[in-house]
């Protein structure tokens, strides 16, 4: 047989192949579609949401907060000397050191500079809910800007709370700061990961400096009374679990892109966008997956993290390791086993806090301090709380006048109530203890 025929029967085999391939593909591409449409559509009768327009409560008009949270943004004064040692003076508020007069200045120089921001803060936690107007806009990096605005203006707010209670004022210190704390429980109605994460950060600056606020001053009991009301610690649990539904309709979004052929946010070359466009049955196999997957995710940051933390790491082992063709419709879950550790750290500060506001009732109705924990419940806590890292109760300890309540922290490890606040934390698991401390007067 001549070398012509060979290469000519040789090419007619690869052409048959390769039709034989884009057949194949075009069947699968077509059953593959309509699953993916019908699996979307099972997920939408059952209440999930299908769309990035789908996640988030009914917000409309003046009842929306989000319109005061943007204004705050816009009008906030940026970085400046003020704002760069508010990281450092909290980490000093954490571990009872004093604020210095020259902070003290810096910051109430921040504090006026944005004083309007910081109105609009509180206004906005009179709103009953918050909703994004624009959803999209999470799609868009100029977000993470207006985050770093409101990390910084709610520092800001946690300090002229501070700076209230300094100077005599102990309930207009305590009400600013039961407002700031609304505002960012509110804004956890927005359900996306990133909201959440940042939400977690706000809510432990403010528990800091509520524990400087409390520690040593006479508070009245209905002021400590309004205190515990504002710690629930299963509602913040539930909703960085419910910010999963924010990622579901994330994750079909970028599928969808990838499926139009959107690939500017992928790093692909022309072979592997050949790849991606002949491998779309593919995609919508993991759209679907992927999809199914946050199912357990959301189950366990549910869950006490105690309970979930072995768990939660596996998943998020099983995740990293994917091969890159099993990432087409996102980068994967990563972050999500930090996201239970941030959130257990957040419970932990909650807990201690309930425990140490409770014994300042018990205190001043008793004229003396609980013996145990066990004294406060049920008169004043519905249950005892718990360690969120080892399931145990938490470290309870008086000595004279000095009251101390501390979770062992993600080490598990008495660290004899020590612990340091880091920024970083945000991003990276904490190894030490996180504590309550008091200075109780009689």
């Amino acid at each position: 047989m001549s070398i012509r025929k060979i290469l000519g029967r040789t090419g007619l085999t690869l052409v048959a192949l390769v039709a034989v391939l884009l057949a194949a593909r075009a069947v699968l591409n077509y059953t593959t579609g309509k699953k993916l449409e019908k699996f979307l559509a099972e997920a939408k009768a059952k209440g999930l949401p299908v769309s990035y327009m789908d996640v988030g409560l009914a917000c409309p008009g003046t009842t929306n907060a989000e319109p005061f949270w943007k204004a705050a943004v816009v009008l906030f004064g940026g970085q400046d000397q003020a704002t760069r040692i508010l990281n450092p003076e909290l980490a000093n508020l954490f571990e009872v050191r004093p604020l210095e007069e020259k902070s003290r200045s810096l910051i109430r120089t921040g504090i006026e500079k944005n004083r309007r921001s910081i109105d609009l803060l509180l206004a906005a936690a009179a709103r009953p809910c918050f909703q994004l107007r624009d959803r999209r806009v999470f799609l868009e990096q100029s977000i993470l800007h207006d985050y770093v605005s409101i990390l910084n203006l709610i520092k800001l707010l946690g300090f002229e709370a501070l700076l209230r209670a300094d100077g005599g004022d102990v309930r207009g210190g305590l009400n600013e700061w039961i407002q700031g704390f609304r505002f960012v429980r509110l804004t956890m109605q927005e359900p996306e990961l990133i909201n959440a994460l940042i939400a977690i950060s706000n809510a432990k600056c403010l528990l800091i400096v509520l524990n400087r606020i409390v520690d040593g001053r006479v508070v009245g009991g209905d002021d400590l009374a309004a205190l515990l009301k504002e710690l629930d610690v299963e509602s913040w649990r539930a909703a960085v679990a419910g910010s999963l539904k924010g990622e579901r309709a994330l994750r079909i979004e970028s599928g969808r892109d990838i499926l139009r052929g959107r690939l500017d946010s992928l790093d692909v070359g022309l072979g592997r966008r050949f790849l991606l466009w002949l491998f779309r049955p593919w995609v919508r196999t993991q759209m679907m997956h992927q999809y199914s997957a946050f199912d357990e995710i959301e189950a366990l940051l549910g869950e006490p993290y105690y309970q979930s933390r072995m768990r939660m790491n596996a998943f998020h082992d099983r995740q990293e390791h994917r091969p890159w063709y099993e990432r087409l419709p996102d980068d994967g879950f990563s972050g999500i086993s930090g996201t239970g550790m941030k959130e257990a750290c957040l419970e932990a500060l909650m807990e201690t806090a309930r425990i140490g506001l409770a014994a300042r009732v018990y205190l001043a109705r008793e004229k003396r301090f609980p013996a145990a924990v066990a004294d406060l419940v049920p008169g004043l806590l519905s249950r005892e709380p718990m360690d969120p890292f080892t399931g145990k109760p938490l470290v309870f300890r008086i000595d004279r006048d000095n009251l101390l309540i501390y979770s062992l922290g993600s080490n598990e490890k008495d660290d004899g109530g020590r612990g340091t606040f880091l920024v970083q934390q945000l991003v990276t698991p904490k190894d030490d203890d996180w504590a309550w401390r008091d200075k109780i007067r009689n």
